[in-house]
């Protein structure tokens, strides 16, 4: 598994599983879980998501759609 990207935007999350989906590149989402404690600053909280290295051009051509979205 590759780092597509390092987010912590859940708008932009959501937005880019749903095209990856679309696209039919299967990924995983790692750090989505987190310790009580930073309840209230999830969004500050990186997540990565990960795609199969065979994948990743294509996963960057979907991220790269995504630029400005969380700007």
């Amino acid at each position: 598994m590759e780092e597509l990207t390092l987010a912590g935007d859940p708008v932009f999350l959501s937005w880019l599983a749903s095209r990856l989906e679309e696209e039919g590149i299967p990924y995983l989402i790692f750090d989505s879980h987190t310790d009580a404690a930073f309840a209230g600053a999830l969004t500050a909280l990186a997540t990565r998501v990960m795609v199969d290295a065979d994948d990743l051009p294509r996963a960057k051509a979907v991220l790269a759609e995504g630029e400005g979205i969380t700007s």
